[in-house]
């Protein structure tokens, strides 16, 4: 195991402290940041003069915390699994995200509000957080294509089972794959910056939306974004549209390319805990051993056997 995260060879560096340029158009604020991957930036075991593909794409984020009761709990499960709910009382878990309220209206409340009524879908703050930020990579060859689709990045149980799209219905907005109006007026975080591309065009059967719903463990981790199936040559060049803030908690945002081996990412957790109870056992085995030689004790001795006699309690 410890060999097999060895031979990982992986590149990461963080970028929401790189400065970057403010986009100007209808969808800002987006913060365009270039930045390079380098062999400094990388760890592992490298065969040849760049990354030997497929080349897997990460995304890390620190210090946010998705078991948080308040977060975990803002989700709808029939929503996801593509029932249109229309309930109040069955989406109370969403609150405060649930209805869209139209910004270019003088009263949130109007009824003659082209949004009023409409439900989100989905609904909750777990799916309003979705992580948005967009990658583009290039190396010295040019352009690399990284194949973002959600057969190749999400679990197939996960398309199967858990979230699919739900039919047409007028009474919801699905809001991933729609234009919505939203409070800072023309900005809609969920296109990109240009306004004509969703980021998310599969809606909740999206890979990277289905990725970001899973929940995670601890409050450092990484979600896979892309894969790029040739062999990449280092320095690598990103360009990121950066959306998804960070500054509010104290997060961090890191961009990871990473191979893999049969015993998936690098990671040596397996392989120290193994190391670790080994040794515990090796030392136990010992001390037990060296008791055994100097406090023998013969098979079958009767000394320690407590004999009753007939009438004796």
């Amino acid at each position: 195991m410890y060999d097999a995260s060895s031979d990982i060879y992986e590149c990461m560096k963080r970028y929401d402290n790189v400065p970057g340029d403010q986009a100007t158009n209808r969808n800002a604020p987006v913060t365009v940041i270039r930045l390079q991957l380098t062999e400094d930036d990388c760890v592992g075991k490298r065969k040849g003069r760049g990354i030997e593909g497929p080349v897997f794409v990460y995304y890390r984020v620190e210090k946010f915390y998705q078991t948080h009761r308040l977060l975990f709990e803002s989700r709808n499960e029939e929503q996801l699994r593509g029932k249109i709910v229309t309930s109040r009382t069955d989406l109370e878990g969403c609150e405060p995200w649930i209805e869209v309220t139209d910004p270019n209206s003088t009263d949130p409340t109007d009824p003659t509000s082209s949004y009023y009524g409409k439900l989100l879908l989905p609904c909750g703050m777990f799916a309003k957080s979705v992580f948005n930020d967009t990658f583009e990579f290039s190396d010295a060859a040019g352009p690399l294509r990284v194949d973002t689709r959600a057969e190749t990045i999400s679990w197939n149980t996960e398309r199967k089972h858990k979230y699919h799209n739900p039919p047409n219905s007028g009474r919801v907005v699905e809001w991933l794959k729609t234009y919505v109006p939203t409070s800072q007026g023309e900005f809609n975080p969920y296109r990109t910056d240009t306004g004509t591309e969703l980021i998310f065009p599969g809606g909740i059967e999206d890979g990277h939306f289905m990725n970001w719903m899973r929940l995670a463990g601890l409050p450092n981790f990484r979600k896979l974004w892309g894969k790029i199936n040739q062999d990449v040559a280092l320095p690598v060049t990103v360009t990121i549209q950066s959306r998804w803030p960070v500054k509010s908690f104290g997060g961090e945002k890191w961009i990871i390319l990473s191979t893999v081996t049969w015993l998936g990412g690098r990671n040596f957790f397996l392989a120290y805990s193994y190391f670790i109870v080994g040794g515990c056992c090796f030392i136990f085995g010992v001390f037990f051993l060296i008791r055994h030689w100097t406090d023998y004790r013969e098979l079958g001795d009767v000394d320690f056997v407590a004999l009753s006699q007939p009438g004796n309690k």
